[in-house]
């Protein structure tokens, strides 16, 4: 009895570290392709050769960037309806769904 408590708690300690391990690299993946690229740019905007500038953010207010701010605006617009109009569709296609069909989805 004692020799299968050892393995069992042998198994489980190895699967923590395992999971532990997974942590980490999907932090290290968050920190690596998510948070350093914004930190970059804001940090690059935000800085000159000068030293500290609102010169870029004042840029961009300019009437002649009207017209790409509001066809930025419009295009995220309309990609966030059409993904969460199909994401709809799935949820109600894998909710209606009996059976294995249900499981696939």
């Amino acid at each position: 009895m004692k020799i299968v408590q050892a393995k069992r708690s042998k198994r489980y300690l190895m699967a923590n570290i395992l999971d532990l391990l997974v942590l980490a690299a999907v932090i290290a993946g968050i920190v690596l392709f998510i948070l350093y690229p914004i930190a970059s740019v804001i940090s690059t905007s935000l800085f000159d050769q000068d030293g500290f500038t609102l010169r870029y953010y004042i840029d961009l207010f300019h009437a002649s960037n009207f017209q790409l701010i509001r066809n930025s605006l419009w295009v995220t617009m309309l990609s966030s309806i059409f993904t969460t109009l199909f994401a709809f569709c799935i949820a109600l296609y894998a909710f209606a769904s009996p059976g294995k069909r249900r499981i696939i989805v």
